[in-house]
């Protein structure tokens, strides 16, 4: 897995937030670190399609991601957006993703929310905003994919389930 960034740009209202980003990525775990507005979310959205760069290109494997529903599998990301519905129940999220990845790891879910303390029956709206946010991880560390983007991922976490998300993050890394 290479994921390749070249002359990636993003402009808003003529304010650059990304110019010329080239950037080049083997299979570790990275991070990155800025002040707020730096563009580090606006560089992990066009990473994974959800926003258009106004120049430059994202490519996984060779292949430009953009347009690109194979590609787009491939990638995972986990932001401050809530893309599952507040009406359904965690169950049903979870095979939502694993349709759309074309896998999940009900076993390793099962265990990550059972230390966390979440029936998977529970509707998710009914949670807190750190059980949220922790359904979410859990739905990232299940999914088959080969590039996976946390955006601030404990925010509304306890120390806790901070350091319990990690184990499992280090965890599924090295699986």
């Amino acid at each position: 897995m290479c994921l390749t960034i070249t002359n990636l740009s993003k402009t808003y209202g003529g304010v650059a937030a990304l110019d010329k980003v080239n950037l080049t990525l083997q299979p570790a775990i990275y991070g990155l670190v800025g002040r707020n507005g730096a563009g580090k979310s606006t560089l992990m959205g066009i990473i994974a399609n959800r926003l258009l760069p106004s120049g430059g290109t994202v490519a996984l494997d060779g292949a430009n991601v953009r347009e690109n529903e194979s590609a787009q599998g491939r990638i995972y990301l986990v932001d401050e957006t809530v893309p599952f519905m507040m009406g359904v129940r965690v169950s049903t999220i979870f095979r939502r993703e694993g349709r759309y990845y074309g896998g999940f790891d009900w076993g390793f879910s099962s265990r990550m929310l059972a230390e966390f303390g979440i029936l998977p029956g529970v509707m998710y709206g009914a949670l807190s905003l750190g059980q949220r946010m922790i359904v979410r991880l859990v739905a990232a560390l299940c999914v088959p994919v080969d590039v996976l983007l946390l955006d601030e991922p404990v925010i509304g976490l306890d120390a806790a389930n901070r350091q319990l998300f990690y184990r499992f993050l280090l965890e599924s890394y090295n699986d």
